[in-house]
């Protein structure tokens, strides 16, 4: 998670890291961008999750920010 913390310090409320056989390694996140409502962002099954994450993160932050 401290991968995303420096870009997206500000807009991350909460979040869990976690790992189940059914669901792989998995980030939930609860974010709050400046115009956008509360969302809530879930990964499942994917080692790359951050990087995922990082790549879902920069499409919303651009779509509500701007």
């Amino acid at each position: 998670l401290n991968y995303l913390l420096p870009s997206y310090r500000d807009y991350i409320i909460g979040s869990k890291t976690g790992y189940t056989e059914e669901a792989g390694e998995c980030l939930f996140l609860i974010l709050k961008f400046k115009n956008s409502p509360f969302l809530f962002l879930g990964i499942l099954d994917s080692p790359a999750r951050f990087k995922d994450a990082d790549y879902i993160l920069s499409i919303l932050k651009n779509y509500y920010e701007d």
